[in-house]
């Protein structure tokens, strides 16, 4: 990407009356131009005044014929044509006595300084970076935008004829329709829709490239910071939404896992099922904790079990074992059930009876 600042200053020194464009020239170059200067100057003077001199004390030459080699030297420096280099990256723009005469493409070309001027473009792609500067939307909340666009010249002669220093031009339509543009609508939008609001900037740049010799690649806001309190509010809803989203998720796998344990389980039969409760028991005994607290679905089991062992005088018959404890605890859920359902209808009665406004639970 080319540097934001061109190359324009630095070929004024080398190309004596040549001008850049497309950038300003740092400071120090400046400062080193502008030193040279009166060294080069006292030094062309001083051998100008040592020609004179020359000619009439040491080649004794008659003082009219001095002055007359004098000026035909002079003339000859004035007038001399000097070579201006245009590089591959850039176009060069001659005026001649002022007027366009021409753009110089890549190459050497001889410049007679006395009435033709050379502007030197810089065609590579450049960046615009727009300071952050302060907006306020729709609701009046004043928010910090900072923006940038790319841009290149395609037609020199514009670029310089049209336009002076096209990136000022450039810079204020992009500050005057970024304050604009964020003015009509509400935060929220500004937030969401920021790719709407790049592409609106960068339609409103293309209006001025024919007019101004350039085209813009692009346009985009970089970031935009909120007051502290928007932060920390939107932060904090952010933070609610992961939450919900989160609890939701565990909420569909947990869906899962039961619907899978429950098709697995209907597919078991009841003796399956009593030795997946016994060994459940038996896992538990085996933990650390030194108490094991039963439902009571499993105290009943634990009393049928028990009555079994007697019953058989320490005999156990693994198969009406395991159809004991099933019944009973089928028979627990069946009278649960049953107590359940009654207790609904009951309620259901009460409240349908006339004139009686039905109770809060």
């Amino acid at each position: 990407m080319a540097d934001d600042h061109g190359h324009g200053g630095s070929h004024d020194a080398g190309h004596g009356g040549s001008h850049g464009h497309g950038g300003h020239a740092k400071g120090g170059s400046h400062g080193g131009v502008g030193r040279r200067e009166p060294l080069i100057f006292m030094l062309l003077l001083g051998g100008m005044l040592l020609i004179p001199v020359a000619l009439l004390f040491v080649f004794k030459l008659p003082l009219a014929l001095a002055v007359s080699i004098v000026l035909v030297l002079l003339a000859a420096a004035v007038l001399a044509p000097r070579i201006q280099e245009v590089k591959e990256y850039e176009r060069g723009v001659q005026f001649d006595f002022g007027r366009y005469k021409k753009t110089l493409t890549p190459g050497w070309y001889w410049i007679l300084p006395l009435f033709q001027k050379v502007e030197l473009v810089d065609m590579r792609t450049q960046t615009i970076d727009i300071p952050p500067q302060e907006v306020i939307t729709k609701e009046d909340i004043a928010i910090t935008i900072d923006a940038i666009a790319y841009y290149r010249i395609v037609d020199p002669k514009k670029a310089i004829v049209e336009v002076k220093d096209v990136r000022g031009p450039l810079e204020h339509v992009l500050h005057g329709e970024i304050t604009t543009q964020i003015g009509k609508i509400p935060l929220q939008d500004v937030l969401e829709k920021l790719d709407e609001i790049n592409q609106h900037l960068h339609h409103q740049l293309q209006l001025v490239e024919q007019d101004w010799g350039i085209h813009v690649s692009n346009v985009e806001i970089t970031h935009v910071k909120l007051p502290s309190e928007l932060e920390a509010a939107f932060r904090k809803k952010q933070e609610a939404l992961e939450y919900k989203e989160k609890l939701e998720t565990e909420s569909r796998a947990r869906s899962v896992a039961l619907r899978i344990l429950t098709e697995a389980t209907e597919a078991m039969g009841e003796r399956t099922m009593t030795y997946l409760y016994m060994e459940t028991l038996k896992r538990v005994a085996d933990g650390r904790a030194s108490k094991i607290i039963l439902p009571m679905e499993l105290t009943q089991l634990a009393h049928a079990l028990s009555a079994q062992v007697k019953a058989q005088g320490g005999q156990v018959d693994e198969e009406k074992l395991a159809a004991s404890l099933v019944g009973a605890y089928l028979k627990t859920q069946k009278q649960a059930a049953t107590t359940t359902k009654t207790t609904r209808v009951q309620v259901d009665a009460e409240t349908e009876k006339p004139g009686r406004a039905p109770q809060a639970g």
